[in-house]
């Protein structure tokens, strides 16, 4: 058992052995000291190939650090200020996914300490497609496809032009997808992305409604408290009806049901 002494502290150790002849002794010291530790070793999630990005770290009780991938050791601190904390700036790998080790030691022993970060690699946004299906319909509330390719996106949005944001993606899920939506008149669809790196870029697809869907009362006029009002609707052959319960709701022919939207 090592005595309780301010850390720094060289105890020695003496080892005797005796026997017919001249005893034989054999002396050891040991320093008294913290194990290495990592606090923090930070990365972009990812980075633009062909560009360079930062490796961070900081740590405590560590003399030395070392940087390796793959096996490789790539840099090693040369002081114990760069150990306890630096900043190394790296050269973008091509592959998509990439792990980083960084390895804090301590001069006086007590082992190495080791944490990981990782990187993906993406390369420029392109967009590959954006389309829209039917670009024309007859009746609003007909289903519209927007379909999309766009390579290497990390974020995506599409936007209606009244206002209503139709769909939204983040990861690898950004790259290719597709999207229902009911347009109820003219509008134009604006796809962005971006590879979370560099600036966004931007299609846009427009479609066309020959007959707007309409909804209101069957006459116009007001309506006293506790009398019944008719509605009258006109919607697209794969439309439905949607709101809140009601008994004296009823699906027209033109319907493909009543919606309950309450729960």
């Amino acid at each position: 058992t090592l005595p309780m002494s301010p850390l720094g502290t060289t105890v020695p150790y003496t080892l005797t052995v005796e026997g017919a002849g001249t005893a034989a002794t054999r002396s050891v010291s040991v320093v008294l000291s913290n194990p290495p530790k990592i606090d923090t070793f930070t990365a972009p999630e990812y980075v633009k190939v062909g560009a360079k990005f930062p490796l961070t770290w900081t740590t405590a009780n560590a003399d030395l650090v070392e940087l390796s991938t793959g096996g490789i050791v790539f840099f090693v601190s040369t002081s114990p200020a760069q150990a306890a904390s630096g900043t190394l700036l790296v050269d973008a790998p091509t592959a998509p996914s990439t792990d980083y080790t960084l390895t804090a030691k301590s001069a006086l022993g007590g082992g190495a300490v080791t944490m990981i970060a990782s990187v993906k690699s993406v390369g420029p946004v392109t967009i590959t497609s954006f389309t829209a299906s039917p670009m024309t319909i007859g009746t609003g509330g007909t289903p519209v496809v927007l379909t999309w390719n766009v390579p290497n996106a990390r974020r995506l949005r599409i936007l209606g032009s009244d206002g209503h944001t139709v769909a939204t993606a983040r990861g690898v899920t950004a790259i290719t997808g597709s999207v229902n939506t009911f347009p109820n008149g003219a509008i134009t669809y604006t796809l962005d992305a971006d590879n979370t790196l560099d600036a966004p870029v931007t299609a846009t697809q427009v479609v066309a409604v020959t007959t707007p869907a309409l909804f209101g009362p069957a006459v116009a006029g007001p309506v006293f408290a506790g009398n019944p009002v008719n509605l009258d609707w006109t919607v697209g052959t794969n439309a439905q009806i949607v709101g809140y319960p009601h008994t004296d709701i009823v699906a027209g022919t033109a319907s493909t049901g009543f919606v309950d939207i309450s729960t």
